[in-house]
């Protein structure tokens, strides 16, 4: 659906307000989430890359977290963005999507991702965002994002095993 419309934000509005492309991913795996995003400030053509990880310590959590590693890797890019931008935002994730094109009002989740959403309803106030929902891999920023959100949650992973061998050993 939306790689048709890629294609169209090669031309910059005739504006001053801010204008970004953000494409966000998410990873999920051993009850740690890593989340990246690369935004392209499209005035400047500068472009910041970020990324980390959490650990997932609800059973409730754990069951719903590839969507909360997306959910905050959306929320982590709009939160670093000044107010009154206009936003192209690119994801993967269905639910990520949803969030954004309804305004948050039709999620049916969990607590955390209802806590997640009211957070990224504050976010969406602040910033005309557009959401397009990408084929997973089929963009380059889009695997920039992968390679992020995993990379981010391996280090915490193995950062937590090198601290568990460290305590057997003390």
């Amino acid at each position: 659906m939306c790689s048709s419309k890629v294609n169209y934000l090669k031309t910059i509005p005739e504006s001053e307000k801010p204008i970004y492309k953000i494409y966000t991913d998410g990873s999920f795996k051993d009850n740690i989430i890593g989340y990246g995003a690369v935004i392209i400030n499209l005035r400047t053509n500068k472009t910041v890359k970020i990324s980390g990880a959490l650990v997932l310590k609800k059973d409730s959590e754990r069951k719903n977290g590839a969507k909360i590693a997306e959910i905050t890797a959306g929320i982590t890019a709009l939160k670093i963005i000044d107010e009154n931008a206009d936003i192209y935002m690119f994801t993967d994730s269905l639910a990520l999507y949803s969030m954004l094109s309804f305004n948050g009002k039709k999620l049916k989740s969990n607590s955390t991702c209802r806590k997640l959403n009211k957070i990224l309803i504050h976010f969406l106030k602040q910033h005309n965002v557009t959401p397009y929902r990408i084929k997973r891999y089929g963009i380059k920023e889009n695997r920039i994002c992968d390679y992020l959100a995993r990379n981010a949650r391996e280090n915490l992973r193995n950062t937590q095993e090198f601290d568990s061998l460290l305590l057997s050993i003390v």
